[in-house]
């Protein structure tokens, strides 16, 4: 059938339950060929090439239903985005690999195209970049209905989707921005303040068990019976956009560092947890008096029959948060039997953000702490749990 073109639509009608829903974490792996690459032999039993991903580190999606019939499509839950970008079948078939399940505008009776509106968006330092139509169509996200419905639509990419590492989905963008998605020439409201606003608690909640591989995002309600304890808060910066909150310092055995540093939890990022260098001296030194800094890495190497210890950081005037060292990875670097040498999860590394260290915090957190994003009161909470 033809597409129709429409005018924008003004407002997006919701049903279901105000009172939230869960969803199950979708996890795909993502191959890594740098040892092959690089021509190396496999590392020591245990461990990991540390420029190799962790791999457990796989790509998190949830499912959703667009279109009428809904047609399942995968899509990265991604704390940094506004947008809500779906793939299609309107991109040119030869960038459509290992028969990638994209939404088909044509298989659905409700589909439209918004008329005049077009967006791009740029991922990882340019790496992903994607263009494309506006639609308006149905969507089922958990046990809420979203009818007429607008998104991003994929009509051009320069990454081939599907394809080897990069299994690339849509995205649901989680982020704070109250103006929309990058759409031209005006924005347009994206889903997550829409149903925030509906919902009867503003709230999201990522939980995950490294014990079992398996994890749900809650939308709508905090579930006490998946974390321990207490929840910890740290509030949003004033006036950002994104989830930036301030650590106000990191424990070293019964040593507290009050030393403040900014972090941003990125739910898309699959990378290490990225604190400043002062406490990665600390933390390092009272592990191990044998280490020694890698420059390439940004961290300390140990020999790796090193026991690590627990990382622990503060939260406001009295809180503290942490994770085992059980659950912190050792990725191997060089030398062999009792003489190799290791690195952890613990990097250094920062961006620069309007003049301020700004540290990344991914999926590491994710895996190993409660996380609560509290969109009503712009605050994230931390809770210990049970892995």
């Amino acid at each position: 059938m033809d597409l129709l073109l429409v005018h924008r639509i003004e407002k997006e009608h919701i049903s279901g339950s105000r009172e939230g829903f869960s969803l199950d974490i979708v996890e795909l792996p993502i191959s890594n060929t740098n040892a092959n690459i690089l021509g190396r032999d496999e590392p020591p039993p245990g461990y990991h090439f540390a420029t190799d991903l962790n791999p457990d580190y796989r790509r998190w999606c949830i499912e959703i239903g667009v279109g009428t019939p809904f047609q399942k499509l995968l899509v990265t839950t991604d704390s940094r985005a506004p947008d809500f970008m779906i793939q299609s079948t309107l991109i040119d078939p030869v960038m459509l690999v290992n028969n990638a399940a994209v939404y088909d505008p044509r298989k659905s009776t409700t589909a439209s195209v918004v008329s005049g509106m077009s967006f791009r968006q740029v991922y990882a330092g340019g790496t992903l970049d994607y263009s494309g139509i506006i639609m308006a169509d149905n969507l089922r996200i958990g046990n809420l209905v979203f009818a007429g419905f607008m998104f991003e639509c994929t009509n051009k990419t320069k990454t081939v989707i599907g394809a080897g590492e990069r299994p690339q989905l849509g995205s649901l963008g989680l982020n704070l921005d109250p103006n929309g998605m990058a759409t031209g020439p005006t924005r347009i409201a994206s889903w997550f303040p829409a149903i925030m606003s509906y919902l009867n608690v503003p709230v999201f909640t990522f939980d995950f068990s490294t014990r079992t591989q398996k994890g749900t995002i809650d939308f709508g309600y905090i579930d006490p019976k998946k974390y321990n304890g207490t929840i910890a808060y740290t509030s949003v910066e004033p006036g950002s956009t994104e989830w930036i909150v301030g650590i106000s310092g990191w424990a070293v055995g019964t040593t507290f560092w009050r030393n403040s540093f900014r972090i941003i939890i990125d739910t898309a990022d699959k990378g290490p947890m990225r604190v400043p260098r002062w406490a990665l001296d600390n933390y390092f030194q009272w592990v191990s008096n044998n280490i020694t800094w890698s420059e390439k890495h940004q961290t300390y190497q140990f020999p790796c029959k090193t026991q690590l210890k627990d990382v622990v950081w503060g939260i406001g005037d009295q809180e503290k948060r942490g994770i085992s060292w059980q659950d912190l990875v050792k990725y191997y670097v060089d030398g062999t039997g009792p003489d190799a040498w290791c690195i952890s999860d613990l990097r250094g590394g920062f961006s620069m953000d309007n003049g301020q260290e700004l540290y990344f915090w991914g999926r590491m957190i994710q895996r190993t702490v409660f996380l609560v994003f509290d969109y009503g009161n712009r605050r994230i909470g931390f809770g210990d749990k049970d892995n």
